[in-house]
């Protein structure tokens, strides 16, 4: 907390600079990078809304989860160049799965309120993020602001993890934390984001927070 009484985000790195022998860090274990990216298949051009990289390292390892949901493993102690990628060699899935868990929870914070059902109409400005199963072979939910409609492709059966990130000029849907889709529009303060759900039993583990 500053003299202001504002509280700060983050870990404090003064035990280690006063006494870098018998500091103690309290932070995490993994350290988290950012890192603008394009996402080439959703966006021809360039313009005001990059979608970052993310990246965390750890005294041995390296995870990176890109923007379009491509990952790669990197062991510090014998490759240091980062030339071997081991994200898709089975025996490195658990360790790999950890530092993804580490990586999102530091991602996104921890600014979160957990709600049991979704209303029809949101403010701008927020994010939401839930468990969504298609039960059917049409599409199930489509979100709407002003003329502008995206919807949710069928999941075949299966829960898989939304994000919607909704704000003044921009309507983005992650799935599995790949770009699904991304609507940038011009929208007046102040107005409402239509979800339209046909079936509540579709959605699950929701939760929001203020962007």
């Amino acid at each position: 907390m500053d003299k202001s009484g504002y509280e700060l985000d983050g870990f404090t790195l003064r035990p280690l600079l006063m006494d870098p022998e018998k500091g103690q860090w309290n932070g995490p274990d993994v350290a988290i990078t950012a890192l603008p990216g394009k996402d080439h298949s959703m966006n021809r051009v360039f313009d005001d809304a990059p979608f970052p990289h993310f990246s965390v390292r750890s005294q041995d390892w390296r995870y990176t989860l890109t923007s379009n949901g491509e990952e790669e493993l990197y062991h510090y102690s014998n490759d240091p160049a980062e030339s071997n990628n081991l994200a898709d060699q089975a025996e490195y899935a658990s360790l790999k799965e950890e530092l993804k868990k580490k990586l999102i929870r530091l991602r996104d914070g921890t600014k979160w309120t957990e709600i049991t059902s979704l209303s029809s109409d949101f403010p701008q400005n927020l994010e939401l993020e839930f468990d969504y199963k298609n039960s059917q072979s049409t599409k199930t939910l489509s979100l709407r602001s002003g003329q502008t409609t995206a919807e949710l492709p069928s999941t075949k059966h299966t829960w898989n993890r939304v994000r919607l990130r909704l704000d003044q000029n921009r309507r983005e849907i992650w799935i599995k934390n790949k770009l699904h889709s991304d609507i940038k529009v011009s929208n007046t303060p102040g107005s409402l984001i239509q979800l339209n759900l046909d079936d509540p039993k579709h959605i699950k583990n929701i939760r929001m927070r203020a962007l």
